[in-house]
């Protein structure tokens, strides 16, 4: 079966964060990186232009801050990724070797190949919403064209032409564009939920050999073994995410806000973009919930450990050495694991209750100050 890696490389690769050790084709990947920047840098400046020559519409320029907004968290996940790719690629080789070592006991087979098939369906759904929302967006304005004539763009950005006089020309800059500040936000959102599938599906192995009476003292061993390299990916996974996640979940209630306030005054005025915009809306609010889901799900399975530990019957081994080790496992589940930054906030459901309640405040402000100007 293909190593996880493989499918997290695919993902980082897609949205040009860096590619695999063992490429084939290193320089395209290099030039394809490149790229990358080149319109991702181009989808700054557009936005940045956009903002300035608009002076007058409260509700536009609302819209184009939210696009800038989303524009910076995405440039953070972008640099995580660019300045400290040694770091992911240690955690990809750190993540095979957990998975091998799974794989190693025939009686975790099933179960992880099981995993593997769930990895593999969530990749292939990640590529196909890649390939088919930036199409479906300007699809719709196409179809709006033929069938009123009107030559709407889909987004506010900045074009540097007569969008009227030269429309499908731009169509296509704002698919390229979109594309690549997309695939940046689709690649990172897709490695944080795969990454989480994975580190997820050993520790329901876990849990399974810590209920499973072996009389063999080797194979009790290696659930003591296992939590050791649990508790070191999610370290690790933890470390490398955390200051990313505090970023975007900061930002997250302002930039709901804008997006829920543009989508409202879209739905009042411009009912031929309502369908983009409510596409905009779902994307916008998909990052900040997988965040509070996945780190919901680490807790929840590491809860689950402490329970199976709790479960054991590690008082009834005979060798000293083996009770021992099992009964440091049941002390180190004390505590669940979770995604936290420094533990100072914690990235679950609660959080994103209290990012809802932000958000609704200040849509409040918002809709009193559109109605103001």
């Amino acid at each position: 079966m293909i190593p996880p890696s493989t499918r997290l490389y695919l993902l980082i690769e897609m949205a040009g964060f860096g590619y695999r050790p063992e490429h084939k084709y290193p320089t395209c990947m290099k030039l394809y990186m490149i790229f990358m920047m080149i319109t991702y840098a181009i989808n700054w400046c557009i936005i940045i232009v956009a903002l300035y020559y608009e002076e007058d519409n409260f509700n536009t320029k609302a819209e184009l801050i939210h696009y800038l907004l989303e524009s910076v968290i995405a440039t953070v996940k972008y640099l995580n990724f660019l300045l400290r790719f040694k770091e992911v690629r240690g955690l990809m080789k750190f993540v095979d070797e957990v998975r091998e070592s799974c794989r190693s006991d025939p009686n975790n087979q099933s179960f992880i190949e099981e995993s593997e098939k769930s990895e593999s369906k969530a990749l292939k759904n990640c590529f196909i919403v890649a390939i088919t929302v930036p199409i479906i967006f300007c699809t719709s304005s196409s179809l709006v064209y033929m069938i009123s004539g009107l030559k709407k763009l889909p987004f506010l950005y900045w074009v540097p032409f007569d969008s009227q006089r030269y429309f499908w020309f731009a169509l296509a800059f704002q698919l390229i564009i979109y594309s690549t500040a997309f695939k940046v936000y689709l690649g990172s959102f897709g490695f944080n939920i795969l990454l989480v599938m994975v580190i997820t599906s050993y520790m329901k192995v876990l849990q399974r050999l810590l209920t499973t009476k072996y009389g063999e003292t080797a194979k009790r061993r290696s659930a003591y073994i296992l939590h050791q390299n649990i508790n070191r990916l999610v370290f690790l996974t933890n470390e490398f995410l955390s200051g990313q996640f505090l970023f975007e979940i900061s930002f997250s209630a302002i930039k709901l806000s804008l997006r829920i306030f543009a989508f409202i005054k879209v739905f009042s005025t411009r009912k031929q973009d309502v369908f983009v915009s409510f596409g905009i809306l779902i994307f916008s609010m998909s990052s900040p919930v997988a965040i509070s889901i996945i780190g919901e799900m680490i807790k929840s399975e590491s809860e689950k450990i402490f329970a199976a530990a709790y479960d054991n019957v590690w008082y009834e081994e005979k060798e000293e050495k083996t009770k021992k080790e099992l009964l440091l496992v049941l002390k180190a589940s004390l505590r669940p694991h979770s995604l936290h930054y420094r533990r100072l906030t914690s990235f679950n459901m609660e959080t994103f209750g209290e990012l809802l309640q932000a958000s609704y405040s200040y849509l409040t402000m918002l809709l009193q100050f559109s109605e103001i100007n």
